[in-house]
């Protein structure tokens, strides 16, 4: 059974993907200006964020989800009314596909929750960046 198990472990982690360090690094210089703010306000720190990103597997925890809402806010591809704009993070983010962009819309669009609705948008596009 543990043979078992250590195979299974062994198999995911082979199998994860992880989002390119260059995308990692477009992302970090784009959420930069204000990213020391939604830190503070949520708890979140630089290097979480980062890993999160490099991982592909954003934690299930409300602060890391509000940490979401807070920067596709100051980026402007949240909106208070808790529409996004796809237009805005095509423009800052030419590193993302289009098409991942517009498909990932669609996740959490039924949400009230901005939290919930950013956290669940962020990890459809680091699913779209993530490379085997």
């Amino acid at each position: 059974m543990k043979r078992f198990g250590l195979l299974l472990l062994l198999m995911y982690i082979v199998g994860s993907k992880k989002v390119p360090k260059r995308l990692v690094d477009s992302w970090i210089n784009m959420v930069k200006p204000f990213q020391e703010v939604c830190s503070k306000r949520f708890g979140i720190s630089s290097e979480l964020a980062r890993d999160v990103l490099i991982n592909a597997n954003p934690p299930n925890e409300r602060s890391y989800k509000c940490y979401g809402s807070c920067t596709f806010g100051e980026l402007g591809y949240l909106t208070p009314h808790g529409r996004f704009d796809i237009t805005v993070l095509m423009e800052k983010a030419p590193f993302i596909l289009q098409e991942v962009i517009q498909g990932c819309v669609s996740e959490g669009a039924s949400e009230d929750d901005l939290c919930e609705k950013a956290y669940k948008n962020l990890n459809c596009l680091m699913q779209g960046m993530a490379e085997d």
